[in-house]
């Protein structure tokens, strides 16, 4: 699944040059990603991993060729997506970060970056969304049936959503927004721009401060029961508008696993795309069964992943 999400999303931001001319990268990105969050301050950690070392290098060496290319004009009227260089937001980085005189490798990096930011999360929640579901037998017959419901006829037998209406489903956003809640392990950095007193403490400007989002999410005013499960709470009732809204405000709030203001996520909603999408595929074409517990492991720079290893049996229907 791992690697279904990785090309999904290499091969939609960055088109089709990188999969083609780099068969390994996704070997090299795992060694890559296990070694940098014990390197994420110090190259140390790849020093002492001459393996992860040399998949660090070759993912560098071959960004290097990818932004080593003309960059052709993109018509206003242009499709999103182009073979070269995947959708347009790529490409608008890559300009601006050329008339910002970024060197090679620099634009390298940049690029290396985004692609470990999206994988770094979509593949763990992409796991964690499936666990919550198949570890509840009426959840799991509820997502289903919402996802029969969305199906489109095929003359072909491929399987296919309506994704738009899929995701708008109050249950199915349920399921997102929980997941999200208990999760995430990131913490949102911030550099304030004037002094300020926040309950009595003096913040100086300048100074960098960190937000971990699971003391939002697991706010017992804002939700109760934090620790459990319970998507419903995300579905209101609408006999009673007003503190349905109030309620919604309250918890959309304190929801801020992709962070907020100019410096939120702007893959969220690919993300939500690609795992609900993966989803309904999977629990649609097959039937899950559990076998033992899961617990997530706090080491995490954004969505957590299990801490050993989840062992299901996978039936097709």
């Amino acid at each position: 699944m791992e690697r279904i999400v990785f090309f999904a999303s290499l091969n939609t931001f960055f088109g089709k040059r990188l999969q083609l001319g780099y068969p390994e990268i996704f070997d090299d990105f795992q060694i890559f990603n296990k070694t940098l969050y014990v390197g994420v301050r110090s190259k140390l950690a790849f020093r002492l991993n001459p393996r992860a070392d040399q998949a660090r290098r070759r993912l560098l060496d071959n960004f290097d060729k990818w932004v080593d290319t003309e960059l052709e004009e993109w018509e206003d009227n242009g499709p999103v997506w182009n073979e070269k260089w995947g959708v347009k937001l790529n490409w608008e980085r890559e300009n601006l970060l050329r008339k910002h005189d970024f060197t090679m490798r620099g634009r390298a990096c940049s690029h290396v970056s985004f692609l470990y930011v999206m994988n770094l999360n979509s593949a763990p929640m992409t796991t964690w969304f499936l666990i919550n579901i198949i570890q509840s037998p009426n959840l799991l017959s509820r997502f289903q049936a919402e996802c029969q419901e969305c199906l489109i006829p095929s003359s072909d037998g491929k399987l296919a959503f309506d994704l738009q209406t899929l995701k708008a489903r109050p249950l199915v956003q349920g399921v997102w927004k929980e997941s999200l809640r208990l999760g995430s392990a990131s913490a949102v950095a911030r550099v304030l721009a004037q002094d300020i007193e926040l309950d009595g403490y003096m913040l100086k400007q300048g100074s960098v401060i960190f937000i971990p989002v699971q003391l939002l999410h697991y706010n017992n005013g804002i939700f109760p029961d934090p620790e459990a499960f319970d998507p419903d709470r995300w579905v209101f009732n609408e006999e009673d508008t007003s503190q349905s809204e109030m309620r919604q405000k309250q918890m959309a709030a304190h929801l801020r696993p992709f962070g907020g203001g100019n410096g939120i996520c702007s893959g969220r909603f690919i993300a939500e795309d690609e795992v609900i999408l993966a989803a309904a595929t999977l629990l649609t074409k097959y039937d899950f069964y559990m076998q033992g517990q899961v617990q997530l492991n706090p080491r995490a720079l954004g969505i957590m992943s299990p801490k050993d290893k989840v062992w299901v049996k996978i039936r097709a229907k």
